[in-house]
């Protein structure tokens, strides 16, 4: 009788600290009754992640790293679901790499779970993780081990399961609708409900997941300014919500990858940014409180990144001159 074969498949960018958290965290509790493949897409880090990767070795593990350049999370994703359509195995857990697992057993938790209660698609909801998002009252299952704490519309995307039959049905990211980031996670989701692997309401995900894993760090680092995403997200999130809601999208064939999303998501950014600045011209103060306390993070974090400030921040700053100036 085969193993059981299992992919752990993360994506990661410029969080060295965090991705070997993660990794150690996951050798340390992983099964090891099972066959283990780690999948690693990495989207052009340069501090060091993909030297470290090069000489990591585990014991009854395959390793195989995608190298991908600034193309986004969605894009990230895609490219490890088109590795894994290449390949066989059985269950695949998706995880971020800021993700840190507690305590053995959480892999047969998820795979025994989704596998006996015919939900492939389990989503991990983090207890500490924007809690004024969650329903009212948890919905449990009365046959499975199973509960949704968050509508569907706030589906975390931390950490959710994938089979092959997923893949199948439901296919790919849709970048096409979802750019470069943001909410990608929670249209694929969406259509995993619309196709029958997790409930239609509220994403189902493992009972007592907590004891297991945890997506809750102290003095988070985000990979973009979250002051940044924040505002970008809010800008989209309506249109992105109606695509989501469109009852008959379920599968979403592979799109071949846009090396230029990166520079669209700049445009698309400075025009949120914008936005958000017109909307405060009747607060000024306001505005020039938000500016001088929350985008000074963004040129901090830049600099210390890449050292130079991108174009959309300095198209920002002059808008922001003028509008101070009235």
């Amino acid at each position: 009788m085969n193993k059981l074969s299992l992919i752990l498949a993360i994506t990661t960018y410029n969080r060295i600290e965090y991705l070997k958290e993660c990794l150690d965290s996951w050798n340390r509790t992983r099964s090891t009754n099972v066959v283990w493949h780690l999948v690693i897409a990495d989207d052009g880090s340069n501090d060091g992640t993909l030297e470290y990767l090069s000489q990591l070795k585990l014991n009854n593990c395959e390793i195989t790293v995608l190298k991908n350049n600034r193309i986004g999370v969605h894009q990230q994703v895609n490219t490890i679901l088109n590795y894994l359509e290449q390949i066989q195995f059985d269950f695949c857990f998706k995880i971020d790499d800021d993700i840190s697992f507690l305590k053995p057993g959480w892999d047969h938790l998820y795979y025994d779970t989704a596998i006996n209660s015919g939900n492939h698609h389990l989503v991990f909801c983090d207890e500490n993780w924007s809690t004024e998002q969650f329903l009212h009252k948890p919905k449990t299952s009365k046959k499975h081990a199973l509960i949704g704490r968050v509508p569907k519309m706030h589906a975390h995307g931390f950490f959710y399961t994938i089979t092959p039959n997923i893949i199948d049905k439901v296919g790919y990211m849709d970048v096409a609708s979802f750019g470069y980031r943001g909410m990608g996670h929670v249209d694929y989701t969406a259509r995993c409900a619309k196709a029958g692997f997790t409930d239609q309401e509220t994403p189902w995900d493992a009972l007592n997941s907590n004891s297991y894993i945890t997506a809750t760090k102290h003095n988070y680092k985000s990979v973009i300014p979250n002051t940044a995403t924040s505002v970008y997200d809010s800008f989209n999130r309506e249109r992105k919500e109606q695509i989501i809601l469109q009852k008959n999208r379920i599968y979403i064939k592979r799109q071949e990858v846009d090396p230029g999303l990166f520079p669209k998501f700049e445009d698309e950014l400075i025009i949120a940014l914008t936005h958000k600045m017109s909307n405060f011209e009747t607060e000024k103060k306001e505005l020039v409180t938000w500016y001088e306390t929350e985008i000074k993070k963004i040129t901090n974090w830049h600099l210390s990144q890449y050292e130079y400030l991108p174009k959309w921040f300095l198209k920002l700053g002059k808008l922001f001159k003028l509008k101070k100036l009235k």
